[in-house]
């Protein structure tokens, strides 16, 4: 699998390695995108450009990112023997829970119970064996590493 296929591609399995990997660039590239548009960036663009630039910088790489780990998700949830569908439930309904307390106020409960799916959808998508063998998502990612 190369790597456009591994971070953009929403069909096979990864690994819980090769997932891992993953979350660990994106966050690297997350990190730099932060150094380049709100330090760097002020530094290099006339005051003008600075908001248009953020904007930018802020919608792109997130766009990317959110596309970027929605595949390694979703390819890890099929070495898991889950629908990629799973992964509303996991990480953006959470999220969604997060963002309307945020905007309508605390709901503590809601807050907990949100956190409480996403530190389970991390520990399953990020520890968690995946199924031995082909399933009906494909070929076991480790069979191809051990051939």
């Amino acid at each position: 699998m190369t790597a456009t296929e591994v971070l953009f591609g929403f069909r096979g399995r990864v690994s819980r390695g090769l997932f891992n990997a993953g979350m660990l660039m994106l966050a690297a590239v997350a990190a730099l995108q932060e150094v380049l548009v709100f330090e760097l960036a002020p530094a290099m663009l006339p005051r003008g450009f600075l908001p248009m630039a953020h904007l930018y910088g802020i919608v792109f790489a997130g766009a990317v990112g959110l596309i970027a780990f929605s595949a390694l998700a979703v390819k890890r949830l099929h070495d898991l023997d889950r629908s990629g569908g799973a992964l509303v439930a996991m990480v953006i309904g959470p999220v969604l829970v997060l963002a309307i307390e945020a905007l309508a106020g605390p709901a503590p409960l809601a807050h907990y119970a949100a956190l409480a799916v996403l530190a389970w959808a991390i520990t399953d998508l990020a520890l968690m064996p995946g199924t031995d063998g082909p399933n009906r998502f494909g070929e076991d990612p480790r069979a191809r590493l051990a051939a």
